[in-house]
């Protein structure tokens, strides 16, 4: 079976001729495609297609040097991606987060619509106007540089001010600073510090734990007095919370295993959790 054949008969639509032509010519990777299974095969040739699409698209500049079109910080782009292994593969949205209306490169925050557990670097921004139905997250770990040729300014139609671009309102942008300072500038969130850092201490009032979980904190423990302080790492003003001892004595994995709870999805988990805090700690 000769080569055009082969990727003709992987495709559910007819390959492009001219890439076929190319490929042929490619005999390491024909040795390649023989060695795969035809799932395997349609998958790397999907890759290539994209791959090809995206490359063979022309820079367009203006008459000062600037990238046509613009994208500007906030922006949400359809992104066409080909990774391997764990990468981020195929079409995806995605959030420009920065920018330069000069350069090829531009750094996006991956989004999904799909359920994630909570995490400090996965933002749930909520329904955004132009993008699939239910709730947004943005996944700040998975933060990458692509091309431009690989993107497409996300627009809708706007019911009054006709079709514009769908963007993430500024409101969001310390959260994101803040999930980009934990991931990439090491920095510990206050649940991180609670847990690991104060033996099988637990903060006398829980409000902070539930409210500024994922805030990066710079914090210290003063373990005689049982105080914990802490400031937002961008911040200078420092919070003081009184700590307490459980009534019995307990291992530092209990702690763990309560904090985790206490701050569960579930309800019912978190009802019990708060049961068991306040008969260890009260």
């Amino acid at each position: 079976m000769d080569f055009k054949t082969v990727i003709e008969g992987l495709t559910t639509n007819k390959v492009d001729s001219k890439l076929i032509e190319q490929l042929e010519k490619e005999e390491e990777l024909q040795k390649i495609l023989f060695n795969l299974n035809n799932e395997e095969k349609e998958d790397l040739i999907r890759k290539i297609t994209l791959f090809a699409k995206s490359d063979s698209k022309k820079d367009t500049k203006d008459k000062n040097d600037v990238y046509i079109p613009v994208l500007n910080k906030l922006d949400f782009v359809h992104c066409d991606f080909t990774g391997v292994g764990s990468e981020w593969d195929g079409p995806h949205y995605g959030l420009v987060w920065e920018v330069n209306p000069r350069f090829d490169a531009v750094t996006i925050i991956p989004a999904t619509s799909k359920k994630r557990k909570n995490y400090a670097n996965i933002i749930p921004v909520g329904k955004i106007l132009g993008l699939p139905k239910g709730d947004t997250s943005l996944l700040v770990s998975d933060m990458t540089k692509v091309s431009r040729r690989r993107l497409e300014p996300v627009t809708f139609n706007h019911y009054t001010k006709g079709v514009i671009r769908t963007r993430l309102q500024n409101k969001w942008i310390p959260s994101i600073v803040e999930a980009v300072a934990l991931t990439y500038g090491n920095e510990t969130t206050l649940e991180e510090f609670i847990t690991q850092r104060t033996i099988v201490s637990m903060p006398e009032d829980l409000e902070d734990l539930r409210s500024k979980r994922f805030k990066p904190v710079k914090a210290r423990y003063d373990r005689e007095n049982n105080i914990m302080e802490y400031r937002i790492w961008n911040q200078d003003n420092w919070h003081s919370l009184n700590m307490k001892n459980p009534n019995t004595q307990i291992n530092k994995s209990v702690k763990i295993k309560l904090v985790k709870e206490l701050l569960s999805e579930d309800l019912s988990v978190r009802e019990e959790a708060e049961r068991k805090y306040f008969e260890l700690y009260h």
